[in-house]
């Protein structure tokens, strides 16, 4: 999405240093606007005939009742067209699933974390370890911004977010801090080292939502 000009040529509604960006985290206080805006950014990024990918973290289905459509899956599933041919996917991410695929991609133990599933072990481990449950949803993210088709052209142009809310927004980005709380190395280490490379990157940009009210603003 590029920045549009003024009569005089200076840059307006698309800030010039934005134009790199391909994974957009929106968020805002709790009634701001910020899934709305969300689908908003998505769907204009998808102008012109790119592909956007929506993405949902909290398990609201907030973007589902938004878009009139049934529960989102942990599938990506076409939810919108956009002008001039674009598409906007949708993609609900289950904790519980991104774990199974966690454990069957870095320790082919997707057996084993079926198992851990049906005794209830997973919803535990991401209770008694928060971190481990951020680690695994910008894991994804980061997996859906990286992935090429089958021309190895990146599958999305775009990625965008429903982040979590402002209050919380900070802990969910701060990946470096909840590796050191969860590993010193491996698998789950080296993940997380190419999400933050990839969050400080021109790649990713954050919007904030907010209303001309004192709270919001102050939050």
């Amino acid at each position: 999405m590029m920045a549009t000009t003024s009569t005089d040529g200076s840059a307006v509604g698309w800030p010039s240093r934005l134009t790199k960006a391909r994974l957009h985290f929106v968020s805002g206080k709790g009634g701001t606007g910020k899934t709305t805006v969300a689908a908003a950014l998505a769907l204009t990024l998808a102008a012109g005939g790119r592909r956007v990918l929506l993405v949902e973290v909290e398990g609201r289905q907030g973007i589902a009742q938004l878009f009139d459509v049934p529960p989102l899956p942990y599938e990506e599933l076409k939810i919108a067209t956009a002008d001039g041919g674009g598409h906007v996917n949708a993609l609900a991410i289950d904790i519980e699933a991104a774990f199974l695929e966690y454990l069957d991609m870095f320790y082919n133990l997707g057996i084993a974390g079926r198992a851990m599933r049906r005794i209830g072990a997973i919803e535990f481990a991401t209770t008694i370890a928060p971190g481990l449950r951020d680690v695994l949803l910008t894991g994804k993210i980061k997996e859906s911004v990286v992935r090429l088709d089958r021309n190895k052209r990146p599958a999305y142009d775009a990625i965008v977010v429903d982040s979590p809310p402002t209050g919380r927004i900070a802990r969910f980005l701060d990946v470096t801090k909840a590796v050191s709380d969860l590993a010193k190395g491996g698998p789950v280490h080296s993940q997380a080292e190419g999400v933050v490379k990839l969050l400080h990157s021109d790649q990713t940009a954050i919007h904030l939502v907010t209303l001309l009210e004192a709270l919001p603003i102050q939050e």
